[in-house]
């Protein structure tokens, strides 16, 4: 919520007096403090243990008290993120009010034969009890609307966009960068940077393989910031030794979660991130609204901003993990070797900040909203 949908609901509570109830699990997966005071815009919230799990009574006991939640409160709409949401509060039974969900990536389309089969009667399930189903991405879009091209939207925006207010390069000198870097001991190193949990979904493993084959053919030129955190239910997809030796490696740099994400961006040169499975990954598009090249893989919503050799470079996704972890390696070094070919990337991310502005997805889905509220 913090991530995606802050400013959003502040816009709503403030600007269109709307009011929002929150239904959320009391524990954070990401462990930060939260971006706007919610409270003093009477934004309400609201506890339930929602499980990450496929304990089937755990869900139905956390769908219940969603539904206890939602009686009392008698909303005008309720929307919904994320496949697992949906399920968690559409599994008791379908409320009487209209109902959106917002799906940030399919999961079926990537994961293995049986966790894929399972997602997909997840998701067909949550499609089937949905009155609008929103999707992020023109792939996810094309496989949802071949059964449900009536129920199905795509925002015409890059999904939610980022606040390119706050991820603006302009606000950072010279100075500042240089007062951050000798804080955390970086010399003349060239910087690569991580923002994201530490799952093997979002290609954590792949870019740890990669930097520890990077440093030890070129010790002492590189650094890693990695911004971000283990996720308690997902792993990172190295094994303990691997990981031991990779955070515990000289050259990286582990900054954890923070809110300041775009002052680090600032002193960075690359960002690695090569997920298997995305929406509109936000995190690419701070690091475009920088001025920062992206490394990423050729996977749905990924390749949506990013286009090979324009603003940095696809990973083939359809080769081995070796092939993968090589093929990052050669583009960081291709990538710093020609300091032509990353300005001019970095000057194409640029001229495209205005496509990844939040204000353009805050303003379609008022829009959204209001239309709704109005005919109802």
């Amino acid at each position: 919520m913090n991530t995606f949908l802050g400013e959003l609901l502040v816009s709503l509570a403030e600007n269109q007096k709307l009011k929002i109830h929150i239904i959320t699990s009391l524990k954070s997966v990401i462990e930060l403090e939260d971006r706007f005071n919610y409270q003093q815009l009477r934004i309400k919230f609201h506890f339930v243990d929602i499980p990450r799990s496929f304990n089937i009574f755990a869900q139905i006991l956390a769908s219940k008290s969603i539904h206890n939640i939602i009686d009392k409160i008698n909303p005008g709409l309720i929307h919904i993120h994320f496949t697992s949401g949906c399920f968690t509060t559409l599994l008791y039974k379908k409320p009487k009010q209209m109902v959106w969900g917002t799906f940030h990536g399919l999961s079926f389309t990537v994961r293995s034969v049986i966790i894929a089969l399972i997602f997909k009667i997840i998701e067909k399930f949550c499609f089937s009890r949905l009155d609008k189903i929103i999707v992020l991405n023109n792939l996810d879009y094309d496989i949802v609307i071949e059964q449900y091209p009536n129920s199905v939207y795509k925002y015409k925006t890059l999904g939610l966009g980022c606040d390119t207010d706050v991820f603006d390069p302009y606000l950072y000198n010279q100075k500042d960068n240089f007062s951050l870097k000798k804080n955390l001991n970086i010399g003349g190193q060239k910087i690569l940077i991580y923002v994201g949990r530490f799952t093997f979904f979002k290609g954590f493993h792949l870019l740890a393989k990669a930097f520890l084959e990077l440093t030890q053919a070129y010790p002492g030129n590189f650094k890693l910031l990695i911004l971000g955190g283990k996720d308690p239910i997902h792993g990172t997809g190295l094994n303990k030794s691997d990981e031991n030796i990779f955070f515990n490696n000289s050259d990286l740099i582990n900054i954890g979660f923070t809110n300041d994400v775009a002052k680090y961006l600032a002193i960075s040169d690359i960002m690695i991130f090569p997920s298997a499975r995305e929406g509109i990954p936000v995190c690419i598009l701070e690091s475009l609204s920088m001025g920062v090249p992206v490394i990423t893989s050729d996977t749905r919503g990924c390749n949506e901003l990013i286009k090979n050799e324009y603003n940095g470079y696809l990973i083939n996704n359809n080769i081995t993990i070796e092939e993968k972890c090589s093929t990052i390696k050669e583009k960081i070094i291709d990538f710093l070797d020609g300091m032509d070919k990353h300005s001019l990337m970095k000057a194409n991310a640029l001229k495209d900040r205005n496509m990844y502005d939040r204000k353009k997805f805050i303003e379609e889905e008022t829009l959204s909203y209001l239309e709704h509220f109005k005919d109802n």
